[in-house]
């Protein structure tokens, strides 16, 4: 039986990127990514006295990231998007209690955050006394030069209670942000006021931060730190062109190899402008750029011939609908430091004992992984309604391999024991084993 499937796939990606037309490096008037060495590659200026940038230090000298430090600058033109977590009472009914999350979007346009909307979930109900979200960032707040968001900060709220979460610090100048910042990371927690002129976002809150960019004339946010590798059409490498504003108003090129898949990897910055013709019989990006894309929601069709559908290691019930309180916390630590919290992670997720070196193997390639991806995929999980999709595969079989208790009629779960996470890595042979026995069952059926 011939069927459609579409798969909904929603993400928020932070990679790195630009781009450029196929034409001849060292161009006067236009930026230039150069092969430095075999392994190294630099971002030089239009200006001849401006040294050149090692396109590894790029989120440093750009957004003023570095790993481990928890902060990026909030540059003209990017959006912070807060999503907040509403819970009915304390919270302490666990999921019981989840009323559901609000996403606040505000646009930093100097001399203030422009209010630019808010998403709800459908029929939110607010609890009693909490205030709408487009009141995290007060009008009192949006006057100074220069912001800076850190992603995990203690914070006193109304001056007593201590919390943990997203800050935002503004200073009139980079010397006063600097002087800012170095007092606030070395006292906490932090109380805003007349000392320090921040915003601080509640507890359950998500800030991430996108970049406004113009993609084939249309305008789209891009999670900060997304590479021209991750929106554009390899196969149409050799029309590629980015364009970017230099100074109040000059349009300058962004040149590279097109040829040199390296050299696609550096961050779109806002307002960089980034064009492709149309690719003849060219399927463009991956499937997953391409839901990326297409935005929140985006649905890509795929026709398959569908036999079966198995789920692999769930290790919980795979009807239930994870919530924001469940992911927040992972997201905002992946956020803050992704090399290190990965690898922790990861090291949670095997089984001490029954194959360290695919442990280790995982380890050593994790931290290097897309974090953009990693985040979107992980924040789009609460929009996985699994008992939604479950009920779509109806008319085939549907079994799984080591997922917990599930309220699913008739779906056959076979448990390897003495495995973690990764039960395909840990015990191979055993997994492969488990695979054949339930493709061999599917195949049975006439299915």
């Amino acid at each position: 039986m011939r069927r459609a499937v579409f798969f909904t796939v929603t993400i928020l990606m932070l990679a790195t990127g630009c781009a450029a037309r196929r034409q001849p490096l060292g161009a006067a008037a236009s930026f230039r990514v150069v092969k430095a060495s075999e392994s190294s590659y630099t971002l030089a200026g239009p200006e001849a006295s401006a040294a050149p940038v090692e396109l590894g230090k790029l989120m440093e000298r750009q957004y003023g990231y570095v790993a481990g430090r928890g902060y990026i600058d909030v540059l003209p033109g990017m959006r912070l998007s807060a999503t907040r977590a509403y819970f009915r009472g304390d919270g302490k009914e666990g999921l019981q209690s989840y009323l559901g999350t609000e996403t606040g979007n505000w646009v930093w346009e100097p001399p203030r955050f422009r209010w630019a909307g808010s998403e709800a979930a459908p029929g939110l109900a607010r609890p009693a006394g909490t205030a709408p979200i487009a009141k995290l960032i007060g009008s009192g707040r949006r006057k100074q030069r220069l912001y800076r968001l850190f992603f995990q900060i203690r914070w006193l709220a109304n001056g007593r209670d201590s919390q943990r979460g997203s800050v935002v610090i503004g200073a009139p100048n980079a010397a006063a942000l600097e002087a800012a910042s170095a007092a606030l990371m070395k006292e906490q927690p932090v109380a805003c006021g007349a000392r320090l002129d921040c915003i601080p976002f509640p507890a359950l809150t998500t800030v991430t931060v996108d970049v406004g960019v113009t993609v084939n004339g249309d305008a789209r946010w891009v999670p900060w730190g997304t590479t021209l590798r991750a929106i554009a059409p390899g196969d149409a490498a050799a029309g590629v062109s980015v364009v970017r504003q230099h100074g109040a108003a000059r349009l300058l090129p962004v040149q590279f190899d097109a040829d040199d898949p390296q050299a696609w990897l550096f961050p779109l910055l806002p307002r960089d402008r980034v064009e492709w013709p149309p690719v003849p019989g060219g399927d463009g990006p991956p499937v997953v750029e391409r839901v990326a894309m297409s935005g929140p929601g985006g649905t890509i069709p795929v026709a398959f011939d569908v036999r079966g559908v198995v789920i692999v290691e769930s290790m919980h019930d795979a009807s239930v609908r994870p919530t924001a309180a469940m992911i927040d916390p992972i997201a905002q630590q992946l956020q803050a430091d992704f090399p290190k919290a990965i690898e922790a992670m990861v090291r949670t997720q095997f089984k001490p004992g029954v194959n360290d070196a695919a442990r280790d193997w995982v380890i050593a390639r994790a931290p290097k992984a897309d974090a953009a991806a990693a985040l979107a995929l992980l924040r789009d999980y609460v929009n996985v309604n699994a008992a939604a999709l479950l009920a779509g595969t109806a008319g085939v079989p549907v079994q799984a391999i080591n997922t917990g208790p599930t309220k699913t009629p008739g779906l056959a779960v076979t448990m390897i024991e003495n495995a973690g996470h990764f039960p395909q890595l840990e015990r191979p042979a055993e997994f492969n084993t488990a695979l054949r026995e339930v493709l061999r069952g599917m195949t049975a059926s006439g299915r």
